[in-house]
């Protein structure tokens, strides 16, 4: 049994709470989150032995004590816990039909050379030196073209402090991680959470469709992200889900993201319509259709090729 750890890093209930403000709609309570991250943790389990959830709160809290004691300003490359620094807007991008494009600026910020020129004018005179900081260091690209970047402006990064460290990390590139990272630069991380190791990383706002900032960046489109479900993206690439039940996961995911916004038109009194979500999804409406009735119909096409599947295992 591999019990080599898989790491979800919480998130949808801090994300959904400004969607919420700016959209006017009412989400459940703590209680209501905790339910449904147990049975996407008894979900995971099942796929995974070695499954670990890094909750939003332990992050927050862990970031913060580090750039509070912090004698640099800093520079944040995240848009979930410490969004209220000068930021870096950075995103992996993939085109319409899914193929990774690299990185660029995230849906709605500008592009990067105008970043990097606002973030040179709100530096205080005289400041050269920032602490760069991030959820996540997962293969550590990210962190080193934002540094290189920086660098073209006059800034240099002294010190990196992220929410979650991957240390070792194998991509087609070769092995790559913190550790990688810091042979780069020389410079030391500081993180809430490391693993020597994982099978994969990812943000919990991936699994559910609608969700601010949930999948990847598709370029050319406004707010567009690709889930790491089917029938979106790749789960199997991009989340390390086993082919064999890659169908079964999404469909599973689907339902939770059904219920969830099901909840949240319950107390808020009205429909979610697919032009309301925070981010919106790959291939479906962005008009005034009704988010619930669209997941409805990809869920009922899901079961029914789950049902082929299985008539066509047992005819054999």
């Amino acid at each position: 049994m591999d019990k080599t750890p898989y790491v979800v890093s919480g998130d949808i209930s801090r994300l959904l709470q400004e969607w919420a403000a700016e959209k006017g709609f009412v989400l459940p309570g703590p209680r209501f989150f905790a339910g449904l991250r147990s049975q996407f943790h008894s979900l995971m389990f099942q796929i995974f032995p070695g499954y670990q959830f890094v909750s939003e709160y332990k992050l927050l809290a862990g970031l913060e004590d580090f750039v509070y004691h912090e004698d640099l300003p800093v520079i944040s490359l995240d848009k979930v816990y410490l969004n209220y620094y000068p930021m870096l807007e950075i995103s992996r991008l993939v085109g319409v039909d899914g193929q990774d494009l690299g990185l660029g600026a995230r849906a709605g910020s500008k592009p990067i050379e105008q970043q990097l020129e606002g973030l040179r004018q709100k530096m205080p005179t005289g400041i050269k030196r920032v602490v760069l900081s991030d959820d996540i260091l997962w293969t550590g690209e990210v962190l080193l073209y934002a540094r290189e970047r920086l660098q073209e402006i006059g800034i240099e990064v002294a010190r990196v402090c992220v929410g979650i460290e991957i240390e070792e990390f194998e991509t087609c590139d070769g092995v790559r991680g913190g550790r990688w990272f810091e042979e780069q630069t020389g410079l030391k991380v500081r993180s809430v959470c490391s693993y020597p190791q994982v099978i994969d990383q990812i943000c919990e706002r991936d699994f559910y469709p609608g969700v601010p900032l949930c999948g990847r960046q598709v370029v050319g489109l406004e707010n567009t992200g690709v889930p790491y479900l089917l029938p979106f993206g790749n789960p199997g690439k991009w989340a390390s889900i086993p082919e064999g039940i890659q169908l079964h996961f999404s469909r599973r995911c689907l339902e939770q993201t059904e219920w969830l916004f099901s909840t949240i038109e319950r107390l808020s009194k009205r429909l979610v319509r697919c032009s309301d979500l925070g981010r919106q999804v790959f291939s479906l409406p962005d008009d005034e259709t009704s988010f619930l009735v669209v997941l409805r119909k990809i869920l009922e096409t899901i079961r029914e090729k789950e049902k082929k599947m299985a008539r066509t295992i047992c005819h054999y």
